[in-house]
């Protein structure tokens, strides 16, 4: 089965090893993922379920093909694709989660923290700044494959104080 590009699962576990667990085998099978220890975290998981909420009519509303234009470079958010030119660009699984994060909130800052709650935490990120830093490695790799000018970001900016944002031509 091939899971759909736009379908955020939530785990909800009190379990912190079942969750990672969980967390890193759903992402891996290519679904975007959301994690909490338990339904009173701090607010955070309300906050994320309305925003899950708020975006499904819109990609239910779309129509015709769902592909977002870098310069020669595009994704095709169906099917979790990145292409330069005529040539596929691989992807981690950490990118591919990063870029169906992105292209869901395209044109939108998304915050260094949402980003590192979307990141693996089974590898051993169990530190706030371990995660972080994470996001900017992988955020450093993503520029190489989406940028002509990794240093002087076009379409994956840096937004001050908000996080990072996609902004597709």
């Amino acid at each position: 089965m091939i899971p759909d590009p736009q379908a955020h699962l939530l785990v909800v576990d009190d379990d912190e090893r079942i969750r990672g667990l969980l967390q890193k085998f759903l992402m891996r099978s290519g679904f975007l993922v959301t994690i909490a220890r338990d339904a009173t975290q701090p607010k955070e998981l309300l906050l994320r379920i309305n925003a899950i909420l708020r975006r499904v009519p819109q990609v239910q509303a779309e129509a015709g093909p769902k592909m977002l234009h870098m310069g020669d470079v595009r994704y095709d958010l169906e099917r979790g694709e990145l292409w330069r030119g005529t040539d596929p660009v691989r992807l981690t699984a950490t990118e591919a989660q990063l870029m169906r994060v992105f292209a869901a909130q395209a044109g939108e800052p998304v915050s260094r923290e949402t980003l590192a709650g979307d990141l693996d935490r089974a590898e051993g990120l169990d530190e706030k700044t371990g995660q972080e830093r994470a996001v900017d490695v992988q955020i450093t790799r993503l520029r190489r494959k989406i940028e002509t000018d990794p240093k002087q970001p076009r379409y994956l900016q840096t937004v001050r104080g908000a996080g990072y944002m996609l902004a597709p031509d």
